[in-house]
């Protein structure tokens, strides 16, 4: 910006509200004999005390009214001995709002026009009534040729060979110019009148043009022809300078990146730079020149741009952001800056404004507001995570205590006790519940998949009713299961999961909630599929999962996005459950197949590798009874369920038992009956000291202490954070007696 005022050629400066010089180019600083930066942030008194006071009312009235002040032609003292004369343009200056922080203020030296000096002011009040306005020299050449009365620079005759006044022209005045002014003077001597005629002088290395007046004058002895010269030069060259000027705004503005326009009052386009062109998606300003603004704001904006306009057209400014539409269709997001432009009178006859694209700017800050919205969904999700640990970790507890005690009680039934059907029911619902507790920590991220040879058809029946709690009532399920399906490598949980998922997808895709949803399982040979997402088919067979519904169907734009995270077409959804189902078939090494077309519905199979065994029931491994279990077995856990129904089992084996409810009441139990304590079984997840904490202080007292962790995390999550050595073993909660008992005794013999 330096650069650009330093090329200016008047005086210029930018002084705030306080009267303090911001910015100065270098003609102010040459005239003032400093440096422009000498002159930032200084009050305007430190330069010009004497006049410091009146420029800044001037200032003050462009400060308030917000209108330039223009052609104001004042004396400005630069030295002790000399002033010059001045002509200041002011105009106010805005900040970002469009309110008025400051004024620009534009110089223009009259010195060299006027060349008045104290001495002469006489003289040139006596003849400005004659003259009408005031010429560069003045001088008197009476009726015998001589001159008198010399005011001004003499220079504007030439070379006149060391002064002209009180000499005859014809020996100081070289040439024909000589002949002409003595010619001039006898003819207004003799005749009268005024006389009007031009002529050109070398001054210097520059050949200058005069325009001059003669006119009769008469003194009381004498008559003679005051004639007053102009420098013509001085004129062309302001034509040339404000000409140069001109040129160099227009370059500016031409080579402005942001669009410039100028409009009407009526908000018709005046005048247009190249960029606003390319900005409404114009060849040529031919096409928009005299057409209304508003045909290019979209209808949503047009009232905000109204009272803009309005307020510009009234002699304020303002700042807008709105969106606009170009001939060619293109909508982009645009910024203006507005604000009246004004004549010579102060008179505000057009709208002048800088627009910039923020198109960029706009998509930067919408996708930063999705990317926070995406962090809050995450951390919402985080924090039902947590809850959903802290009650699976809970409920195991509840579970651990209700199928023990069940298992416990039918151990002690007759084999024709009547009571045997109900407990049998109840242990059958616990370990229901326990599936339910698995789920819950697989959506807690607190279980890592364990994946298992498994009957998918199997898999889906036990799903039923949890799919039916999925779909709109009005919605028809249809079940297609395969018998003698052979068997899939998977994690039972995140397999229900994934049919749940596809099952709620199909329901909401249903229109009005009416419409069938079909689930299928069968075999098919990889050859027979194309791979849509998941990893490509790796062996020759798969068993599939298949979900088809009635319902709107996808654009093929859609369906390929259908599987990304956060993509969702329901103003509602997390955009999260079609993620899960392809993060689940490529965790299985499996692939996903899809068909759909708007109005017809949507099939999705997910597809996965056979393996040879299927699964089988854990067998039970003893009865409860008297087993080969000796000394003392340390029950460490803060639920008090369990640490009972434990109790009551070994107790029953013939094993004695001692309690703590935490894992400082267990030390201090260990530490003093270490020798008679054979093995622990020790809860993980405990207020104060987790389980892993405990079993290294244990192993402090004895190194070879066994340690039985139960807990209803996974192994993996537990015995990955042990640190210490020595036998431990790990027992899922919730667990039945003869598991515990079987647990225990492996761990013991081991040790």
């Amino acid at each position: 910006m330096q650069v650009v005022v330093d090329a200016l050629p008047m005086l210029f400066f930018h002084k705030d509200t306080e009267n303090r010089i911001l910015r100065a180019n270098k003609a102010v600083a040459d005239l003032l004999g400093v440096t422009p930066e000498e002159m930032e942030n200084t009050p305007t008194s430190q330069w010009y005390p004497d006049e410091a006071e009146a420029y800044y009312k001037d200032d003050l009235e462009v400060i308030r009214t917000g209108r330039p002040r223009l052609a104001i032609v004042e004396q400005l003292k630069v030295s002790e001995t000399e002033k010059h004369w001045i002509r200041t343009d002011k105009f106010p200056h805005h900040d970002e709002n469009g309110e008025v922080d400051g004024i620009v203020v534009f110089i223009h030296d009259l010195t060299a026009d006027y060349h008045v000096r104290e001495g002469d002011q006489t003289n040139d009040q006596k003849l400005r009534s004659i003259l009408g306005t005031s010429p560069d020299v003045l001088f008197i050449i009476d009726q015998d040729g001589l001159c008198t009365e010399l005011s001004g620079d003499e220079a504007v005759l030439g070379e006149t060979g060391g002064g002209l006044s009180g000499k005859r022209v014809q020996d100081t005045v070289h040439g024909e110019l000589a002949l002409q002014l003595t010619s001039i003077a006898a003819k207004v001597c003799e005749r009268g009148g005024t006389e009007e005629f031009e002529y050109s002088v070398q001054v210097g290395e520059k050949q200058r043009v005069y325009a001059a007046k003669a006119t009769r004058f008469d003194r009381e002895d004498r008559v003679g022809a005051m004639f007053a010269c102009w420098d013509r030069t001085s004129a062309n060259e302001r034509e040339a300078e404000l000409f140069e000027t001109r040129n160099r705004l227009d370059t500016i503005v031409e080579a402005e990146p942001e669009c410039v326009k100028v409009l009407s009052p009526a908000g018709l386009l005046i005048d247009m730079n190249p960029a606003g062109l390319r900005m409404v998606e114009a060849d040529s300003f031919e096409q928009v020149r005299g057409r209304s603004v508003y045909d290019f704001v979209t209808p949503e904006h047009r009232e905000a741009y109204f009272a803009l306009h309005s307020r510009v057209i009234a002699g304020g400014s303002g700042v807008l952001e709105f969106e606009i539409e170009g001939l060619k269709g293109t909508r982009r997001w645009v910024e203006t800056h507005a604000a009246p432009l004004r004549d010579r009178a102060g008179s505000q006859i057009k709208h002048i404004a800088i627009t910039r694209d923020i198109s960029e700017a706009k998509r930067a800050e919408a996708d930063r507001e999705a990317l926070e919205a995406q962090v809050r969904h995450v951390q919402k999700l985080e924090s039902i995570g947590v809850l959903a640990g802290g009650i699976a970790h809970d409920f195991s507890n509840h579970l651990t205590a209700i199928l023990a005690n069940a298992d416990f009680a039918l151990g002690t039934l007759d084999e024709g006790s009547v009571a045997r059907e109900s407990i049998d029911a109840c242990i059958k619902s616990s370990k229901q519940a326990a599936e339910t507790c698995e789920q819950l920590l697989t959506y807690a991220g607190r279980r890592l998949g364990v994946a298992q040879p498994t009957n998918l058809t199997d898999l889906v029946n036990r799903s039923l009713k949890l799919m039916k709690l999925s779909v709109s009532k009005r919605a028809e399920l249809e079940v297609e299961l395969a018998e003698n399906l052979p068997a899939a490598s998977v994690d039972s949980t995140q397999i229900q999961q994934l049919v749940i998922n596809l099952v709620t997808n199909a329901s909401e895709a249903l229109n009005s909630g009416t419409g069938v949803i079909k689930v299928r399982t069968g075999v098919v040979d990889h050859q027979s599929t194309s791979s849509g997402s998941g990893a490509q088919p790796k062996m020759n067979r798969f068993v599939y999962i298949e979900v088809i519904d009635s319902g709107c169907g996808m654009s093929p734009e859609t369906r390929e996005k259908i599987f990304d995270p956060f993509f969702t077409t329901k103003f509602t959804g997390r955009g999260l459950g079609l993620a899960t189902v392809a993060g689940t078939a490529r965790g299985h090494e499996g692939f996903i197949d899809t068909e759909s077309m708007l109005g017809l519905g949507t099939r999705i199979r997910v597809h996965f590798p056979v393996v040879a065994e299927l699964a089988v029931e854990p067998k039970v491994v003893r009865e409860l009874s008297e087993g080969n279990l000796s000394g003392t077995i340390l029950i460490v856990d803060d639920d008090s369920a369990v640490r009972e129904v434990v109790e009551r089992i070994l107790e029953y084996a013939g094993i004695a038992v001692m309690t703590a409810e935490s894992g400082t009441a267990a030390l201090e139990l260990f530490a003093t009956h270490s020798d008679e304590i054979s093995a622990v079984v020790l809860d993980h997840t405990m207020p104060g000291m987790v389980g892993t904490e405990v079993c290294d202080q244990l192993r402090q007292i004895n190194a070879t202490v066994p340690v039985l962790f139960s807990s209803g995390h996974p192994e993996e999550h537990v015995l990955t954070e042990q640190t210490s050595t020595g036998p431990m073993a790990f027992l899922k909660k919730p667990f039945r007696p003869a598991e515990l008992l079987s647990k225990l005794e492996e761990l013991v013999s081991v040790s």
